[in-house]
């Protein structure tokens, strides 16, 4: 059973005979909403949606929080500014002041506060959603209308057992006169600064601090006032429960960092038992939407906008990213790479399976997935959905009727003919398709064909790959008449051929004949039309395309004359040699080996736990992720040799991945944790190997079929011919891929005394910081681990 439907008559049997049900979800407008936030508005706008199905009323009713202080900066705003109102309530911050800005005026309101200027812009995307009927309530008007004044009674009157509820779940102590209330300074609007030193029943003394929190200076102003109708405000972890009985909410859901053992939600579930007297709603704890992997977070500013994101989508395939999962896993997603293409495929077989007979459907989970992934489940229609990713193709072909070729195809799969319903699916399709072509997709989508000149890397190709290209165009030339004919019909022009299908086989075929293998067949094809390495499907790529131009291109490319190539010379001393062919293909790359001789390694080193704690706790290693370029020139240096650096994470890119979800800092040994601390500060990779069982020298080159490696606490497994490896003198691969894997044989334990320090950089570090680090890496090394620097080779 689908989860939406599973914890609908979950809630239904916990009230049994109740027809009309509140849920309630909300968000604080503290800056531009993240995506993650989405999470909880389709969580529970589908579950409202699922009741209504069952003949329950159930009304989901969001809040938006503008009376919460502003704690936090976001790096978009003016600090200077803004500063100044720091700690005021949000609704009482003005919005930025750009008066052409979109979302300054929505649903027949103009934005005034910071809170309304994002919180607006959210709705558009709450709507856009398919959620025009949830009812938005803004906290400040509840407040101020004293809607939680008789909650807020009961609070207030009983502190002690509050502070006793914070102590026994949480372990939080509270001193004996805090009270879980703030009031708005009456002198400069504050409210994150205030203290309430003593409330009499109906009237509260408060103090106005000037160095109660570090990110508010109060005004120093002492000041008595009843604390209701919005003068007031309850802590949240008091305030959650105040607005469950308040609303008398039956349903809320809860992220999963509230839910945590002693956390808010376990306060607020304590709080409604002993002082508000009521039941808490029915909890659907949620697990965090992962953007690239990582937690969004709007106050570390590392979030992308919940309108950022939704954009790159359409709202029905949002939704269906949203739901997909069941609520206590996250949800991971990119927009790099092809996570879009595989999403589009994941909705598309989805749809396919709801559109089937009843009797045919063996996947009724999927039926619901699609279901409720629709703007408006009453009228669904069927429609046919051409693949993403093909689209991504055609659209790129200036010679291409993209609906003409869709409509053909569907008339093949289906029999059936093209629809005002499917044209409409298309026309939405590719208008994503363009936007991810202009701001996610990878090099390997791209198709644009070089058509003025023959590529530059086409020069580079083999006799025996230009063997390949003129047996393919004296294949085109060929192709059966019955063919021929059925490709100008289709087309609509006379140069214009072929059937992709079997082009795509002849091609096979000839792969087959040539001796080449597949890897170096195919990028002759793409380097000679597109110049890369990579393409769509060969056989309706060449379809797509002027046959009379790919005969010409592919008979000129074969009779190139062989290029002369400049010799590049090896790098070459004593401990360390790095190929000429590396040096050509990576000439940026940069690499050392040190000698460090006579070391203790050891554990826990005091000064060196320090210096990592530190790093991690002040750096923001999402930003790295996200901007390091020399961590995209290591994953751009791996997949020129052909490894996936998603599935063979360079060495700097593990580590700010591993750092970038919140995970702790490894702890191996100090020799480890050393070069893992420059690794993480540096974005180099750094590494160390046992000198005593290598034989100098180290050479850098690409590996050679049948050569192995055994990677630490793993068998022996061969290598692929053209893997860039670090090898010792008698054939010992000590490191693969570069910086991914070192050897079970040179692995670092407290027992070793001499090891080769080794470091390797791009070519987005210059010479001079090589060296820095190098330096770094050395002087550190000695202090922990002791020992004597030896012979150095260092070529950058």
């Amino acid at each position: 059973m689908f989860w939406v439907d599973r914890i609908a008559d979950e809630i239904l049997a916990a009230y049994p005979g109740k027809n009309e049900f509140i849920i309630r979800d909300e968000k604080t407008l503290s800056g531009q909403v993240h995506v993650g936030s989405l999470r909880g508005v389709l969580i529970h706008g589908v579950m409202a949606e699922a009741l209504n199905q069952r003949g329950v009323k159930a009304r989901f009713i969001y809040e938006f929080n503008d009376a919460d202080p502003m704690d936090g900066m976001p790096a978009y705003l003016d600090k200077e500014v803004y500063n100044q109102h720091m700690g005021k309530p949000l609704k009482d911050v003005p919005a930025p002041g750009d008066p052409a800005s979109e979302i300054r005026e929505y649903n027949g309101m103009k934005a005034t506060s910071l809170a309304e200027y994002f919180g607006l812009e959210f709705l558009k995307v709450i709507h856009r959603l398919g959620f025009e009927n949830t009812e938005i309530t803004w906290a400040r008007k509840l407040y101020s209308e004293g809607f939680y004044d008789e909650a807020i009674r009961k609070v207030l009157a009983h502190p002690d057992d509050i502070r006793g509820i914070y102590r026994s779940v949480s372990g939080s102590e509270k001193p004996e006169d805090w009270m879980p209330l703030q009031m708005v300074c009456e002198k400069c609007g504050k409210i994150g600064s205030t203290k309430v030193v003593d409330f009499d029943g109906n009237v509260a003394t408060y103090k106005c601090m000037p160095d109660m929190v570090d990110w508010a200076k109060g005004c120093g102003h002492e000041g008595k006032a009843e604390p209701w109708r919005g003068v007031g405000k309850l802590p949240w972890k008091v305030e959650w429960p105040v607005k469950w009985a308040s609303y008398q909410v039956d349903i809320e859901g809860s992220g999963k960092d509230h839910c945590a053992a002693g956390g808010s939600h376990d306060v607020g579930e304590r709080i409604c038992a002993e002082v508000l007297e009521t039941v808490p709603p029915f909890n659907i704890p949620y697990e965090f939407f992962l953007l690239g992997g990582a937690k969004m977070s709007s106050s570390k500013g590392n979030a992308a906008s919940a309108k950022a994101v939704s954009d790159l989508l359409p709202p029905e395939l949002f939704r269906f990213l949203m739901i997909m999962k069941e609520p206590n896993q996250p949800i991971e997603f990119s927009p790099d790479g092809d996570t879009i293409p595989r999403l589009f495929d994941k909705y598309d077989e989805a749809g396919r399976h709801f559109f089937l007979n009843e009797e045919e459907n063996t996947y009724p989970d999927l039926d619901r997935l699609f279901y409720f992934s629709q703007l408006d489940p009453n009228s669904i229609p069927e429609r046919y959905f051409p693949r993403f990713s093909k689209l991504v193709f055609l659209s790129q072909i200036p010679s291409i009727d993209v609906e003409e070729a869709v409509a053909r195809e569907k008339k093949e799969e289906t029999g059936k003919d093209f629809n005002e319903h499917d044209k409409k699916e298309l026309e939405t399709r590719l208008k994503y398709v363009k936007t991810w072509l202009e701001t996610h997709a990878p090099d390997s989508f791209i198709y644009k064909v070089i058509e003025d000149e023959i590529p530059e890397s086409a020069y580079d190709l083999s006799i025996e790959q230009k063997t390949f290209l003129k047996n393919i165009a004296e294949m085109l030339k060929s192709v059966p008449d019955s063919l021929r004919a059925e490709g100008q019909k289709r087309k609509g022009h006379a140069s214009a051929c072929l059937e992709g299908e079997y082009i795509h086989s002849e091609t096979h075929r000839l792969v087959k004949e040539s001796g080449l293998a597949p890897r170096e067949a195919f990028p002759a094809i793409y380097h000679s039309l597109l110049g890369k390495e990579f393409g769509p499907k060969v056989g309706w790529f060449i379809e797509a395309l002027d046959r009379d131009f790919i005969v010409k291109r592919f008979e000129e490319v074969s009779n190139l004359e062989e290029r002369i190539k400049e010799v590049i010379e090896p790098f070459v001393s004593d401990l360390l040699i790095v190929n000429g062919d590396v040096i050509e293909k990576f000439p940026g790359l940069k690499s050392a080996f040190i000698e460090l001789r006579g070391i203790k390694i050891g554990k826990n080193n005091e000064k060196l736990t320090k210096m990592i704690d530190e790093l991690v706790e002040n750096t923001d290693w999402q930003a790295i992720k996200e901007n390091s370029e020399q961590l995209a020139e290591y994953k751009r240096i791996f997949k020129e040799f052909k490894v996936d650096p998603t599935k063979r994470k360079p060495s700097p890119v593990a580590i700010i991945d591993r750092l970038a979800k919140g995970k702790p800092f490894p702890r191996i040994n100090n020799m480890v944790d050393l070069y893992n601390y420059i690794v993480a500060k540096s974005q180099c990779s750094i590494g160390a190997f046992d000198m005593d069982v290598i034989t100098a020298p180290i050479t850098l080159r690409f590996a050679e079929k049948g050569e192995v490696f055994q990677g630490i606490m793993d068998k022996e497994k061969p290598l692929d011919a053209g893997e860039l490896c670090y090898f010792d003198a008698s054939g010992l691969c000590i490191a693969r891929n570069l910086c991914y894997l070192d050897s079970d044989k040179t692995k670092m334990t407290e027992e070793i005394t001499n090891v080769y320090l080794n470091a390797d950089a791009t070519e987005s570090i210059s010479s001079k910081k090589f060296q820095e680090i190098l330096d770094e890496l050395v002087f550190l090394a000695v202090e922990i681990c002791g020992g004597e620097i030896g012979e150095r080779a260092i070529k950058s």
